[in-house]
């Protein structure tokens, strides 16, 4: 009796984690997934589902870094040179005019005397090389440096999400309703940051009809629609992760302290998933400064223009 009486008086006087830990569900019960958790599983796997998230990648660029040549016959394909084709094209046929007319008129007779006339500037070529291969030089530094930043702050979102999926596995087990909310709705994060960086393709509606498919199976119809309707679609759902973090903390019975350190654990996460979007959003949206571009662009067009001149 005297031992009963012994325990139940550290129950009473000790720490609040070590109350919740003996009013928190067996690790059993926990680990056991409920019928909320296979249907989640089962819509995050389906087929239809996975088939449309690989199509969204169809025309992204991959190589193989192992292979010396497969990087060179990738980067001449036209599925990579289109992607800049309408930028360079104007200027490729602009350059090709120029160095066809100036060869043309350098070989009648009637202007024999012209050769004569432009050779002083043909030595400015030469001039020219050593400032565009800087400014090229750099200009490849600077996108392997936005490559990496991009890549970091995927990885965060990553990270994160795999944070808040298992601590919110056991911080809303006694509301497994809210739950299921809550990891449905992290889930379409990084689809939704996706599609706020890329825009739809020529053909709108089978693009949407693409991204319906990649979140019917885990958002309702109604849902899915308000999201690709949203002018930013991570806002929602950063949103609705708040929304359920906020609500699961009002229904929880745990002690107070222990419902605020949840709340703020939970929150933090959501905090640090803004972020990562934001530094992607902030990549994608800032181009490189003016001043740079229009250096590099003014000196490699007037290294080209004098190369014609100068052979």
């Amino acid at each position: 009796m005297a031992l009963l009486l012994a325990h139940a008086a550290m129950a009473l006087h000790a720490p609040p984690f070590v109350r919740a830990a003996a009013r928190a569900p067996s690790l059993a019960a926990v680990a056991a997934p409920s019928d909320l958790t296979q249907r989640l599983i089962s819509d995050l796997t389906a087929p239809d589902r996975l088939e449309a998230l690989a199509s969204c990648d169809a025309r992204r660029i991959a190589y193989d870094p192992f292979n010396f040549w497969d990087i060179i016959v990738e980067s001449l394909s036209p599925a990579h040179f289109s992607r800049a084709f309408g930028l360079i094209l104007p200027t490729l046929c602009g350059l090709a005019a120029w160095g066809l007319s100036l060869t043309w008129l350098l070989r009648r007779p009637e202007v024999a005397g012209l050769s004569e006339l432009i050779g002083p500037y043909t030595a400015l070529s030469g001039s020219l090389l050593t400032p565009v291969s800087f400014l090229l030089v750099f200009r490849i530094g600077r996108a392997a440096a936005r490559f990496w930043d991009a890549r970091a702050a995927l990885g965060a979102i990553i990270e994160k999400c795999r944070s808040a999926a298992s601590t919110s596995a056991l911080t809303y087990a006694s509301t497994p309703e809210l739950r299921d909310q809550f990891s449905r709705w992290l889930s379409v994060l990084p689809i939704a940051v996706k599609n706020d960086l890329r825009a739809l393709d020529a053909s709108r509606s089978v693009a949407r009809g693409y991204r319906l498919q990649q979140l019917c199976p885990v958002l309702t119809e109604e849902e899915a629609s308000e999201l690709l309707d949203s002018k930013r679609g991570p806002i929602l759902v950063l949103n609705r992760l708040r929304r359920v973090c906020f609500a699961a903390n009002a229904a929880s019975e745990t002690d107070p302290i222990e419902r605020a350190q949840a709340l703020r654990s939970i929150n933090k996460v959501v905090d640090d998933l803004t972020g990562a979007w934001g530094a992607m959003e902030r990549i994608g949206n800032t181009p490189l400064p003016f001043a740079y571009v229009a250096h590099l662009r003014t000196t490699l067009v007037l290294y080209i223009g004098l190369w014609y001149v100068s052979m």
